[in-house]
């Protein structure tokens, strides 16, 4: 019968792509491959090393982790990757970045079907 959970959090993450996502275009130095990726945000807070609270929010882009492959390598996300979005005849490219003391990403889910990547905007051009 298998794990039923699983089956179903693959099943959600079809659902969402198909559903509520949007094309992108993912970049790691010349490499780069189309997705699509569900928009989210998430809050950080942290204390720096003087004691101030800071609070920051990135960007999420939601993917399938089996289909980030770039060169022929299914990969990671990495800190200065970028994510590039086409919107209103203008491109917006969000930076891969490590928020405070979390990573640059982590899985959506227990069965790592997902990842969700934090980034920041970067540059916004006119097309």
């Amino acid at each position: 019968m298998g794990d039923m959970l699983a089956r179903g959090q693959a099943w959600l993450a079809a659902q969402q792509k198909v559903h509520a996502s949007r094309s992108v275009t993912y970049r790691r130095g010349g490499a780069s491959v189309a997705l699509d990726a569900t928009v989210g945000k998430t809050t950080f807070e942290y204390t720096d090393g003087y004691g101030a609270t800071i609070i920051d929010q990135s960007r999420d882009y939601i993917i399938l982790a089996a289909e980030l492959v770039l060169g022929d390598e299914r990969t990671l996300p990495l800190s200065g990757d970028t994510i590039e979005e086409v919107e209103g005849g203008q491109r917006f490219t969000y930076e891969v970045t490590v928020m405070g003391p979390e990573p640059a990403y982590r899985y959506s889910d227990v069965g790592r079907v997902q990842l969700r990547i934090h980034t920041k905007l970067s540059k916004t051009e006119d097309l």
